[in-house]
């Protein structure tokens, strides 16, 4: 039995609380859009010349995918406040060791533990909004929770290109660590427990095992996750790989490496929007196809005029744009398809899908960095193959069909 629920000076359905939940989810678009743009500059700071400095990119979804291995059980034995403080904690325990790390080395493995600590506010916050909302009005309410987020993708490469034009690579992880103490401090000051006060003292191993022998033998789940990771794929190599390229290609500075992020967010985002006016006039499963031909296509041309030597930045940017376009449909409707054909192992098979998301995403693009040099034609091969997957999986591992 779990102590008395913390009260809350907040109603349980306010909007406040959804906004709370927003700020703890948006650590992941913090810890990864404050630190793009100014890669070149901790390159130089770390004495990085082979551009390795893009893996604290892939060390942070790392880290990411594999806290969905453990935050979600957790919070359901001991109750979700302890677990979000607990993770909020380490979160900003690592910030800090990030400020003082010594070394690229040094700096991955805290970076791996900012990416364990800031997955509990995204697991956590729709776990919190199933407990107040139920089964019925949840998929609103997580709606709702992400439009107090849009913003923070958006602005959050402006303000790190003009940050680190006039202060040292520090100030990004100051700006990291003071929005999570924030947070920390709000949620312990104002977030009630929202967990079932029974739970089972049985052990759940091997209900789990038994479930994740179901979820990894399920072709219709399996086809919306693999295609999920090779989507997000492609953004993780590209979001890693874009600063190194333009500051070399074209000479870009700070400033404009997060201008030109922050436009790709901003089409990210209008892609998660439309999506639900997409989806009645075309069906689900064409809407993800639209979204999908759109990354596939769009990639491919970039790396035409890559083999063509077009060195024009206009060129580049319109296809890139419409690719984040269709990421953003892709991205924000398979997480929700995935989940369909499971009611009571809804939980197992929503951490094998993050763990392939964020896990997965992360494996493959450094995986694929062994294989290439940071250039602008090794990087759009990379990123095209990963496109083609994207398409492949969702085309062959199961008969398309409403």
């Amino acid at each position: 039995m779990k102590s008395e629920q913390t009260k809350s000076i907040l109603h349980p359905k306010s909007l406040g609380i959804l906004a709370i939940l927003a700020i703890t989810s948006s650590l992941t678009s913090v810890s990864i859009d404050l630190l793009a743009p100014a890669l070149p500059i901790l390159s130089k700071a770390f004495d990085d010349s082979s551009g390795s400095m893009k893996l604290t990119i892939h060390a942070f979804y790392l880290g990411f995918g594999f806290a969905h291995i453990f935050w979600g059980s957790l919070s359901d034995r001991y109750g979700r406040r302890v677990i979000m403080l607990t993770g909020l904690v380490l979160y900003c325990a690592a910030t800090l060791a990030c400020l003082s790390a010594s070394s690229l080395e040094i700096l991955l493995i805290f970076r791996s533990l900012q990416g364990i600590g800031a997955a509990v506010g995204m697991i956590l916050g729709r776990a919190i909004i199933r407990d107040i909302y139920g089964p019925q009005r949840a998929t609103q309410a997580v709606a709702t929770m992400f439009m107090f987020f849009v913003p923070v993708p958006i602005l959050a490469p402006l303000v790190s290109g003009y940050v680190v034009s006039y202060f040292n690579w520090q100030i990004i992880f100051w700006i990291m660590e003071i929005i999570a103490l924030s947070a920390l401090a709000i949620i312990a000051t104002l977030l009630m427990e929202t967990a079932p006060l029974k739970l089972e003292r049985t052990s759940h191993v091997e209900r789990y095992v038994h479930d994740l022998g179901l979820i990894l033998s399920h072709r219709f789940f399996l086809r919306k996750a693999f295609t999920n990771m090779f989507c997000f794929a492609t953004f993780v190599m590209f979001i890693s790989n874009f600063s190194y390229i333009m500051t070399s290609q074209f000479a870009f500075t700070p400033q404009q490496n997060g201008q030109i992020l922050s436009l790709i967010s901003c089409c990210l985002a209008i892609g998660v929007l439309l999506v639900r006016k997409l989806v009645p006039l075309l069906g689900v499963q064409r809407t993800i196809f639209s979204g999908i031909y759109l990354l596939t296509a769009c990639w491919s041309i970039i790396l035409i005029l890559q083999l063509l030597d077009i060195q024009a930045l206009i060129y580049y940017m319109v296809p890139i744009f419409i690719c984040s376009f269709g990421s953003g449909i892709v991205l924000s409707l398979l997480p929700g398809q995935a989940m369909v054909p499971f009611s009571s192992n809804a939980g197992a098979a929503s951490s094998v899908f993050g763990i392939l998301q964020y896990g997965g995403s992360a494996l493959l693009a450094y995986l694929s960095g062994i294989f290439y040099q940071t250039t602008a034609l090794s990087v759009s091969v990379a990123i095209t193959l990963c496109a083609g997957l994207t398409l492949f999986s969702y085309w062959f591992l199961d008969e398309p069909a409403e």
